[in-house]
């Protein structure tokens, strides 16, 4: 009995020397977990007679640590290469606009990343186009598969195209007037490419006129005067046109009646040679002499009507 207590005071004076060593540094604290100094670990290890407390794959990657919860030196961050974007503007709009309203569109769950990551669930404002001025990109390949919009209708712009200017759609209200301007572009980015219809400016009707001209832009007033001076030309150049049409038709009708008289006088003549008695008008006139004569006529008749009936035509189609 003398010598197992004799043999456990050993083992005791020697646990307390080496413990005595470590007091006071950091070997004599637990680890930093155990201090709620960082995240317990998750994963065990078998050390053989013994299990210990590790960091999971997982837990490593995302606090940076290796399995005993020791910090890894700083990772640089990877930078992916800016993907190039390539924007082909088609169409650009300037307008004077009424504001409908707006309604909350939700998702159509027309691709695989509906409902929760496409995006497709939005707000959409609506604007009637009371003055629109159209123009076109004569540069653009696209352009031609674009049915460009028509003043009179209703435009909707979804709140990711109103861009900077979501904050003014929202407090506008039903019937206010607007300045509204946008393009329509054909945008490439990484390989995929679609539409795209980005609101270029948005301004209230009052202060659309007093914004002084900028760039050559000028304001929502200068677009409608030029818009205006445009429909002008077009309206003078087709009541000119109409005017010259009307013209031609009546040259036209009084040459055919002109020739009609003359095709019936012919034939007069014609059948008054066919009669026995003195020749009408005093004089004879061979056969072969009237037969050139009433081809030559019936010709010119034809003709004259096959000019009246396109000139009748065309005066209709541009009218």
């Amino acid at each position: 009995m003398l010598y197992v207590l004799t043999r456990t005071a050993r083992r005791a004076a020697l646990v307390f020397i080496l413990a005595s060593m470590f007091v006071g540094g950091r070997a004599g604290m637990g680890p930093a977990w155990t201090r709620g100094e960082m995240e317990r670990p998750a994963g065990e290890k078998s050390m053989g007679t013994w299990t210990a407390a590790v960091y999971t794959e997982e837990q490593q990657e995302r606090l940076n640590v290796d399995e005993m919860g020791e910090p890894l030196p700083a990772q640089e961050p990877v930078l992916c290469p800016p993907v190039d974007e390539i924007r082909e503007v088609m169409y650009s709009y300037v307008s004077s606009a009424t504001y409908m309203g707006a309604r909350h569109q939700p998702c159509r769950f027309r691709t695989s990343l509906c409902p929760d990551r496409c995006g497709h669930a939005t707000d959409v404002f609506s604007f009637k186009l009371d003055a629109l001025a159209v123009t076109k990109n004569e540069e653009s390949g696209s352009a031609r598969w674009v049915t460009p919009e028509k003043e009179g209708t209703e435009h909707m712009i979804g709140e990711s195209d109103l861009k900077e200017f979501v904050g003014l759609a929202k407090s506008l209200a039903a019937g206010d007037t607007v300045d509204l301007r946008w393009s329509h572009d054909y945008v490439t980015v990484g390989g995929s490419s679609g539409p795209d219809r980005p609101v270029t400016h948005l301004a209230r009707a009052a202060a659309a006129a007093a914004e002084p001209a900028a760039g050559g832009g000028g304001g929502l007033w200068e677009g409608a005067e030029a818009l205006g001076q445009q429909r002008e030309m077009a309206a003078q150049w087709q009541r000119e046109r109409a005017q010259e049409l009307h013209q031609q038709t009546e040259l036209a009708t009084q040459q055919l009646e002109e020739d009609s008289a003359e095709l019936e006088r012919t034939l007069s003549q014609i059948e008054a040679l066919r009669k026995p008695g003195p020749p009408v008008g005093g004089g004879a006139m061979a056969a072969p002499e009237v037969t050139e004569r009433r081809e030559a006529t019936a010709a010119a008749g034809r003709d004259r009507r096959a000019a009246l009936l396109a000139a009748r035509r065309a005066e209709g189609g541009d009218t």
